[in-house]
């Protein structure tokens, strides 16, 4: 055994290994791949934020050179003197959006001509031999910026109604503040997105390698049960083989009388009898795993059939010591296959004499009717059983990892064999203990056949 277990541990090291390796890199690339987008959703808003910022400067730019254009132009026709040359010019600088009207003085200061719209709000003198006063319509920064880009907006200095040259800069044009909600709203849900997909992600990879692990694990533990079992049942065969050799052998040498000869003839039947047993377990456990293998059902009066089961076990009862007492209700009718559920009580019965102490070797039976169904309990006080191994010993080759059970002999099949007969003839089987020397209590649920 110690072998196996040595054999065992390098394959589960190497599964551990396998699974945690597969976790850190799949978790690491998915971090990188969430920490790469989450970084292109920022600089993209950043980028956005620059190319924005672009646009102001090329708006104050393209704005100071508008205005340049035609104050120098009209700086340059004012300096001739003539007033009449002025008007013409301006008036065909009425047609640009950013001039809204204006005015020309004569020599004594007056005004002389005027055009469009006289408005003080923001109003650009020009002193030259010809004095000229420029209206300009404060809206055409802003249409301007809308042309270039929509999403700025124009602020301007709020304060001065004079305008001065160049007093365009790009921080009098900001991003609108639903752009900006929009553009970071957008980055948010980025991240969000991301980080949900790679948080998807990692947990289904941790399930990947999880199912990797717990695969690789399973197999393993099968392997060694199954390891286990071999070890069992050659086992098992030696001790009644070598039993009947030494019985053959002792009557061969013709050195004991014919009375003593006879007395022998028993014990080999025994062991004939617990040969065939075993391999008996051995081809039903093969036949009740194959999918097309059904038993034969027909109505049975479980009270009669128990009875009989149990006066056929009594050799084995006596040889093993066992109190048995049984409260069994008359007339509990079920449809049952009469030779699997022989196997299932000789199973518990044997397992009551297996795994209880000589001092404790007892054991009660009991059927009750509840409701529409069979309940059958095994109640024993033997070595008892871990809760959390409850479940588990039905498994096919599973022996409890307690040192006083796995002592005494069996191939792990008995409890195997119980659980599939019970589910074919639709019924439940389950296991109470409350732990190590605590006894245990085997109770068998089975439908009752319906009386006509």
């Amino acid at each position: 055994m110690n072998r196996i277990t040595a054999r065992l541990r390098a394959p589960k090291g190497l599964a551990l290994a396998l699974f945690v390796a597969i976790v850190v890199v799949a978790v690491a690339q998915i971090s990188w791949w969430i920490i790469f987008q989450i970084t292109i959703s920022c600089e993209q808003e950043q980028l956005y934020a620059k190319v924005s910022q672009n646009y102001a400067t090329l708006a104050a730019e393209v704005l100071n050179c508008s205005y340049d254009w035609f104050i120098s132009d009209v700086s340059a026709l004012s300096g001739n003197g003539n007033p009449l040359q002025v008007k013409e010019s301006l008036d065909e600088l009425l047609g640009h959006p950013a001039v809204r009207g204006y005015i020309v003085y004569d020599s004594a200061g007056r005004a002389a001509v005027q055009g469009g719209t006289i408005d003080s709000t923001l109003y650009y003198p020009i002193r030259s031999r010809t004095r000229v006063t420029l209206f300009l319509n404060e809206k055409y920064p802003q249409q301007l910026i809308g042309q270039l880009n929509r999403d700025l907006v124009y602020h301007g200095d709020g304060e001065r109604c004079v305008f001065s040259p160049h007093q365009f800069t790009a921080d009098m044009f900001t991003l609108k503040p639903e752009v900006l909600a929009r553009v970071k709203n957008r980055a948010f849900h980025r991240v969000v997105m991301f980080v949900s997909e790679g948080s998807f992600f990692v947990l289904l990879t941790l399930f990947g390698a999880f199912m990797i692990y717990r695969t690789l694990h399973q197999s393993e533990e099968l392997k060694l049960q199954q390891e286990n079992f071999i070890h069992a049942v050659t086992h098992e065969f030696k001790i009644p083989v070598a039993s009947i050799k030494l019985y053959l052998e002792t009557m061969a040498s013709q050195k004991i009388d014919k009375e003593k000869c006879l007395s022998l003839v028993p014990r080999m039947l025994d062991d004939c009898r617990r040969l065939e047993q075993l391999v008996d377990n051995v081809l039903e456990a093969g036949r009740l795993t194959r999918q097309s293998h059904h038993l034969k059902l027909s109505p049975a009066n479980l009270s009669t059939d128990l009875a009989e089961y149990l006066e056929e076990l009594h050799p084995l009862i006596e040889r093993g010591h066992l109190k048995l007492t049984t409260d069994i209700e008359p007339d509990l009718c079920v449809r049952a296959d009469y030779q699997a559920l022989r196997r299932v009580v000789s199973a518990l019965v044997d397992n009551a004499i297996k795994y209880s102490p000589e001092a404790r070797r007892e054991l009660t039976i009991t059927a009750r009717r509840v409701g529409n169904q069979c309940v059958l309990a095994f109640a024993d006080r033997g070595v008892g059983i871990e809760p959390h191994e409850c479940r588990k010993i039905f498994d096919r080759f599973y022996r409890t990892g307690m040192e006083s059970t796995r002592s005494v002999k069996g191939t792990g099949l008995g409890l195997f064999l119980v659980k599939e007969i019970v589910a074919e003839h639709g019924g439940n089987v389950e296991v109470h203990s409350d732990g190590p020397d605590c006894g245990s209590t085997f109770v068998i649920t089975l439908p009752l056949e319906k009386q006509a």
